[in-house]
């Protein structure tokens, strides 16, 4: 008896101390404003080097790992990309210039495109991992 009492009183405590680690959704949104920001930047940043140079000078830009992935499309063929963990063969082929939810196989992220001349430049923020 004295045991399923304390087991009792345990579980009560974890119980009552969990929505301390819930997602505090002023920081989550405050993160997810700051990598839309640096995303849009890099993009922008990506297209003035390939309208200045060319897509391979692409490789020497500096990226962070912050769960943030860019793939170039040159007439709808990937020419670079910055990440081979997310799965984006389920992304649509056709613009969309704000950024959107996309669920993808192993991921649920934030995308945007960025299209000038023939180049596609695609931006994904990971937001979580979907391993079902």
């Amino acid at each position: 008896m004295l045991i399923a009492i304390v087991g009792g009183l345990v579980c009560t405590y974890f119980y009552d101390i969990s929505p301390s680690n819930a997602i505090r959704m002023d920081e989550f949104r405050t993160e997810l404003t700051q990598k839309e920001a640096e995303a849009n930047k890099t993009t922008e940043d990506f297209k003035q080097i390939i309208i200045h140079s060319s897509v391979d000078s692409l490789i020497h830009y500096p990226i962070r790992g912050n769960d943030i992935s860019y793939y170039v499309f040159n007439k709808n063929n990937l020419v670079f990309w910055t990440d081979n963990q997310l799965d984006i063969t389920n992304i649509s082929s056709s613009e969309f210039p704000v950024w959107q939810f996309e669920q993808l196989p192993n991921a649920y992220c934030l995308v945007r495109s960025n299209t000038f001349d023939d180049i596609k430049i695609i931006s994904v923020i990971k937001i979580k991992n979907n391993y079902p």
